[in-house]
């Protein structure tokens, strides 16, 4: 984990940049401090016509992708856990939006890595991260019902249907072997 960061931080394309200092006024117009605004930019290679590397180009982190922008927030909610403690408790939501599934597979490997002491709650709708080489026991199932009351439903619960290892919960998932309604608590 501290070899990634590390790596992150010494071949980002990703920077923050002070800008200059605003007036930041409260609502009754009483109160008038100077605050110290700082954008995030992403740094990106600029080409002539041959191909050639001619300077590069900041391109604020608002106008990139969504996935750009989610790997960033992670990133940085990783460097930040693990320049403190690194025992944190991250939770994202929609955790796959906008990654190519190669990257949300790594990040969940990671994620899933005995060098790190995070722990991650991702609430995703890529089944075919139910397929990441997780235990049962790190896998769970939300269903809502008819009064928009969700609960919460472990892949452990369903035991004998989950013991086969060959075979990927994504297509047990799609076949409907995994429904909440088919558990017995």
């Amino acid at each position: 984990m501290k070899k990634w960061i590390s790596h992150c931080h010494n071949h980002s394309s990703i920077f923050l940049q002070s800008m200059s200092e605003k007036s930041d006024t409260s609502d009754d117009n009483r109160v008038n401090s100077k605050t110290k605004v700082r954008n995030l930019f992403t740094l990106h290679k600029k080409y002539d016509e041959k191909g050639n590397v001619i300077g590069t180009q900041r391109i604020s982190l608002g106008n990139e992708s969504t996935g750009t922008q989610r790997i960033v927030l992670i990133a940085l909610a990783i460097i930040k856990s693990q320049l403190s403690d690194g025992s944190d408790t991250l939770i994202f939501d929609e955790f796959e939006e906008g990654l190519h599934y190669e990257m949300a597979m790594a990040l969940v490997n990671l994620f899933n890595s005995p060098q790190n002491n995070n722990q991650f709650i991702l609430a995703t709708h890529q089944l075919k991260l139910l397929d990441a080489h997780l235990r049962v026991d790190q896998i769970y199932f939300t269903e809502k019902n008819y009064h928009g009351e969700s609960d919460l439903y472990s892949l452990f619960d369903y035991g004998e249907a989950v013991s086969r290892p060959d075979i990927d919960f994504s297509k047990r998932y799609i076949k409907g072997h995994l429904v909440v309604s088919q558990l017995s608590i």
